[in-house]
């Protein structure tokens, strides 16, 4: 009978203490902080492996975040998070991470930490930021406290705290030239940017703002257009954007659907009313007469491709006969009282200026068209004025937002249909191709 035997003895050559350094460290990584984020998106993620060397499934942003986390351990392991007034150890929080609150912060400070280090900042510079959890879904990060607020928003998971901790690390980078006490931060256009470069795919059934943030990848993963048009006006646009977005100065807020708001046609006079505008297929006959047949066909033609048209510049003495025509058929029921009838078409007309000149403006609401004359020195700047008001930091979203004018026009202002051309409108002008990649499912 064969006997198998193991010997008590090691065989020679055999090092018993490289066992025991092996087993050491097998020990410590399997209570390192790689190991434990590794586990964890392995997990959340359903799959072991991330190589992505083409970039082209998506998986390289936790490819490359993970490679990070393994060359910056020893880092991690020393560094402390300042929530309020209390410095703790990550590491204190890793092996914490049952409490809700202790999750929330762990990956929001990873996240926070990341954006620091792929901009060149010192990791380690993020002890002097107190972090903290509010209680409302929507959070900010307070340039002048220096803080980075992390919303208690039950709609994200750890990995969407980890972009959330990215966005609103990336407001406060310019620390180089930030003082306490300041409101020097990046606005919305940078921190979606961060976002885009850098974020970690999350599940197309969780909020889109805690995903990689690109206007098309959630658009065509199923969120709603109803809650895309809430998304910042200054972020829509974020794949035109280069590296300079990220020395930009903050400037208020403003979302996609109030931004188209506000690019509505303006009151062609000062008076709040609307008889000055002309209805352009009521009044046919006369607008014919006085732009020629041909042009007035063929700014209908324009406008229905465009949204919206400029047939040129007039002035006083041009338009003047046009608008009193206008009016004697406004006021036609008081022609049995002369007096009165006279009164209110010499009213309307004194709001015309003689020292103007006036551009007249057709445009398509809907189904419905609409004609008015502004005067220059109100309209010539009008859409700039407002565009430059709220993106003067992202000047890349200039020439989108004044070709979306039209469409939202013939949408009949619905920011919601809006949505759509404002996607198709990013394929064109960034190229289909340029797109936030991500793996199927995820956002």
């Amino acid at each position: 009978m064969m006997c198998f035997c193991i010997s008590l003895f090691p065989a020679e050559g055999f090092d018993v203490g490289r066992i025991d350094q092996s087993f050491s460290k097998q020990t410590a990584d399997f209570f390192s902080i790689y190991h434990k984020v590794r586990r964890s998106l392995e997990s959340y993620y359903n799959r072991q492996y991330f190589e992505d060397a083409d970039r082209s499934s998506g998986w390289y942003r936790v490819d490359e975040f993970l490679e990070w986390v393994y060359k910056n351990e020893a880092k991690l392991k020393k560094s402390r998070v300042l929530l309020h007034k209390e410095y703790i150890p990550l590491s204190q929080l890793y092996i914490s991470l049952q409490s809700e609150m202790h999750q929330k912060l762990f990956w929001g400070y990873l996240g926070a930490r990341y954006a620091f280090e792929k901009m060149n900042l010192d990791g380690d510079l993020l002890e002097k930021y107190p972090f903290s959890i509010c209680s409302e879904n929507s959070c900010y990060a307070t340039a002048n406290l220096n803080s980075i607020t992390l919303g208690q928003t039950e709609r994200a998971d750890f990995v969407g705290f980890f972009n959330i901790g990215i966005h609103e690390a990336t407001h406060i980078l310019p620390i180089s030239s930030r003082r306490q006490g300041t409101q020097d931060a990046l606005p919305e256009s940078a921190t979606v940017k961060a976002q885009n470069l850098w974020g970690l795919p999350v599940s197309a059934k969780k909020d889109f703002y805690s995903g990689v943030r690109d206007f098309r990848v959630s658009y065509r993963q199923g969120v709603s257009p109803q809650n895309l048009m809430t998304e910042y006006a200054d972020a829509v646009p974020s794949v035109l954007y280069g590296k300079d977005v990220f020395k930009a100065k903050a400037h208020q807020s403003i979302t996609f659907c109030n931004l188209l708001q506000q690019l509505q046609p303006p009151t062609p006079f000062y008076q709040l009313s609307e008889k000055y505008w002309i209805d352009p297929i009521k009044n046919e006959s006369l607008l014919k007469e006085f732009f020629g047949s041909s042009k007035w066909a063929e700014a209908f033609r324009a406008v229905e491709k465009s949204g919206y048209v400029v047939l040129g510049r007039y002035e006083y003495q041009d338009i003047i006969p046009v608008y009193e025509q206008y009016f004697k058929q406004y006021w036609n029921d008081l022609a049995d009282n002369p007096q009165l009838y006279q009164e209110q078409v010499k009213n309307n007309l004194s709001v015309f200026n003689t020292e103007n000149s006036y551009k007249a403006f057709l445009y398509k609401n809907g189904k419905q068209m609409k004609f008015a004359f502004f005067p220059t020195n109100r309209f010539d700047m009008y859409f700039d004025d407002i565009l430059m008001e709220h993106l003067s930091h992202s000047l890349e979203a200039f020439p989108f937002y004044k070709q979306l004018i039209g469409p939202f026009y013939k949408s009949g202002f619905s920011c919601e249909k809006t949505v759509t051309e404002a996607v198709e409108l990013l394929d064109q002008m960034a190229g289909k191709d340029n797109v936030s990649v991500v793996p199927a499912g995820y956002i």
